[in-house]
């Protein structure tokens, strides 16, 4: 049966991590569009933690209290887990930093009827606030809202609890980075199809900031810790998928070698970050799945 997100199938779940204080604002707009908003608190700070709980109640949300920060991957499972309890069709998921339109659950709706098929993830387009334009150009004179898509990001993305029955949950071991893309891989890999909707919907930023004076030399900067992560998994990934979609893997490597160039020349930490980033090659090809330290 043809099924499309709703006010009312769909568990919307953001996960935090000691946010700022305009997460009750964020949270706020969530409120106005879906009826039922689940919050995964991998704080580990006290006052954080009662910032969040506190934020929940007032909202009337549920929360997920985790005291710790189990990652990323295993918050957005605890999602999956209240949905099937709760017998939704679909999951959003949001980054604590994302902030929503009025429109978003509509556009992505018109993109889903639009297709004429059944996606099993629909991703979003975002005004990235660093660079200061939409993720992907859009227009209103476009004679589509949505594209099919290899891959999109967690944030602003629904997921049919068909698909979660079908392949599981997110990798917990991938721990942050990559977790989406790998997730739209195995989808793809399982016959399921992703789609984009166009319209932007939402504001979204990766990483701290951007780097680079030019759009090709232009990544979001992080921590040692994330540059980590995001060489491990990007490499495990390729290793995973290389033979079932190269064109992606391929691009995936252009991604990690820019990603060295932009440490060298443009990011702050340069030693730490290198460092860091090779541990992350290194083990990502050996498959070890060690947390960073």
């Amino acid at each position: 049966m043809f099924s499309i997100p709703s006010l009312t199938n769909c568990l919307c779940i953001v996960v935090t991590f000691n946010p700022d204080d305009a997460i009750g604002e964020r949270l706020l707009k969530l409120a106005d569009i879906f009826e039922f908003v689940l919050v995964v608190d991998n704080s580990c700070d006290e006052d954080q933690i009662e910032k969040i709980a506190q934020c929940a109640q007032q909202l009337n949300f549920s929360i997920i209290s985790n005291r710790s920060n189990i990652g990323l991957g295993a918050a957005l499972n605890q999602g999956f887990g209240v949905a099937l309890e709760k017998g939704l069709q679909w999951c959003v998921f949001f980054d604590q930093d994302t902030k929503v339109y009025p429109s978003f659950l509509s556009s992505s709706q018109t993109s889903v009827l639009e297709c004429k098929a059944q996606p099993a993830i629909i991703g979003n387009n975002y005004l990235d606030k660093h660079a200061g334009a939409s993720r992907y150009p859009y227009s209103t004179v476009n004679t589509a809202s949505y594209k099919k898509a290899k891959t999109v990001i967690t944030s602003g993305s629904f997921v049919s609890m068909k698909l979660y029955d079908k392949i599981g949950g997110f990798r917990e071991d991938y721990f942050i980075d990559s977790i989406d893309h790998e997730y739209c891989l195995r989808a793809r890999k399982h016959g399921y199809s992703v789609i984009l909707s166009l319209p932007i919907a939402m504001e979204h930023s990766l990483g701290q900031q951007r780097n680079g004076r030019y759009r090709l030399l232009s990544v979001p900067e992080h921590e040692p810790k994330r540059k980590y992560y995001i060489a491990r998994n990007i490499v495990v990934t390729i290793k995973t998928y290389y033979s079932f979609d190269k064109a992606w893997c391929l691009r995936q490597m252009a991604r990690l070698a820019v990603e060295f160039v932009c440490i060298l020349l443009f990011e702050t930490k340069k030693k730490e970050k290198i460092k860091a980033s090779i541990k992350g090659v290194k083990y990502g090809l050996a498959g070890r799945m060690d947390a960073y330290n």
